[in-house]
């Protein structure tokens, strides 16, 4: 189930996922005989726990719930580890919805730290010039932006586009996100040169 359910932003999809969130909480309830038992007792299953817990960050966010979502995705990460390793990347994506949950619910500090962890363990797993690695270090500096962080959160971003233009090339739709996301923090920041020059 987790797995087809719409992203779109339509009415239609949002009801839908609002009608799950009675369906989420009896799963969540029944943690250890529902869908994490499944995924210990078949490996396969693996990509499911990823898809709940990116639908439970989701779902429980858009629908006034965030504080139900960093519990029930600590529990996915804790059985991936178990299962999977700390550094497997379906566990390094849950990790990384946590951090959005913990973002959601205002633990930016908790939120923050493990975001560096993952960008350590992302670095470290898929390495510095991965598509994954580089959102993680916007990811990152999201967080900085939320403490305060501004000087921090420019340089990380900077890092971030000028990797993306190396590896990825200009024209790639990633690197156009990231560096329209930079030009916005230098706007924001008053250098408006170099927002230009972006």
């Amino acid at each position: 189930m987790a797995m087809l359910i719409p992203a779109d932003t339509q009415n239609k999809e949002y009801r839908y996922r609002r009608s799950l969130i009675p369906h989420m909480d009896a799963c969540f309830a029944l943690h250890e005989n529902g869908i994490f038992h499944l995924c210990k007792v078949d490996p396969g299953l693996a990509n499911l726990c990823s898809a709940y817990a990116r639908v439970s960050c989701a779902i429980y966010s858009e629908h006034g719930q965030p504080g139900k979502a960093p519990r029930l995705i600590e529990k996915v990460v804790d059985m991936q580890k178990q299962t999977f390793g700390g550094e497997n990347s379906l566990t390094l994506e849950s990790l990384g919805y946590l951090a959005r949950s913990y973002s959601r619910v205002d633990r930016e500090v908790e939120a923050l730290q493990l975001r560096k962890r993952l960008l350590e363990m992302s670095k470290h797993t898929l390495g510095e010039k991965d598509p994954v690695t580089l959102t993680s270090m916007a990811n990152l500096a999201s967080s900085y932006s939320s403490l305060n962080q501004h000087e921090e959160q420019l340089r990380l971003m900077e890092v971030v586009v000028e990797t993306a233009k190396r590896t990825l090339a200009e024209e790639h739709v990633f690197t156009f996100n990231m560096t329209l996301s930079l030009a916005l923090i230098y706007c924001m920041s008053g250098r408006y040169r170099e927002a230009w020059i972006q």
